[in-house]
């Protein structure tokens, strides 16, 4: 398959590619960085959220930390950076959960889930354009079942953790 490009951002490029299902019209596919998102929690037992502002769907909710995977750089290394970036957190121990695609039928990246725990405050967070949330699983759960958080990312690494015993 041939692919062009049609435009492309700091973020993400937008291409297309023919291919012989397509009846001849272009399909258009977003081409991002592979990235990388964590479900860590504290030595309280605690899941970490970061609350922000998302323009493509005009509000702020509640995320996983995650982030893109830089050029050259592994998962984990990535992963470690986006949490303390994003939290002021660190994790003695990162379990990796696996690689997912998000939206395989409009984007070529891969999502690396994975796991923390005994998290512990390293730094003062001073990123203002988001804030640190502390949950508990119960409230997390409570959060999911109203519709009130509704990142399938992170609810697929919340059942993950528990489907392999980390939660």
């Amino acid at each position: 398959m041939d692919s062009k490009k049609i435009l492309e951002t700091k973020w993400f490029s937008l291409n297309t590619v023919r291919y012989q299902s397509s009846d001849e019209e272009p399909y258009y596919y977003i081409s991002t960085p592979d990235s990388v998102e964590i479900l860590a929690i504290t030595e309280k037992e605690e899941i970490i959220f970061v609350k922000q502002f998302r323009p493509a769907i005009g509000i702020s909710m509640l995320e996983l930390p995650a982030g893109y995977i830089d050029p050259g750089e592994k998962p984990d290394d990535a992963v470690k950076r986006e949490l303390t970036e994003e939290t002021g957190y660190i994790c003695n121990k990162i379990d990796y959960l696996g690689s997912f695609k998000n939206f395989p039928s409009r984007s070529n990246n891969t999502l690396n889930l994975f796991f923390g725990c005994n998290s512990v405050l390293s730094l003062d967070d001073s990123n203002s354009d988001h804030e640190v949330v502390l949950l508990s699983q119960r409230d997390f759960i409570s959060m999911i079942n109203k519709g009130e958080f509704f990142s399938i990312s992170g609810i697929a690494a919340y059942y993950l953790c528990i489907m392999k015993g980390l939660l």
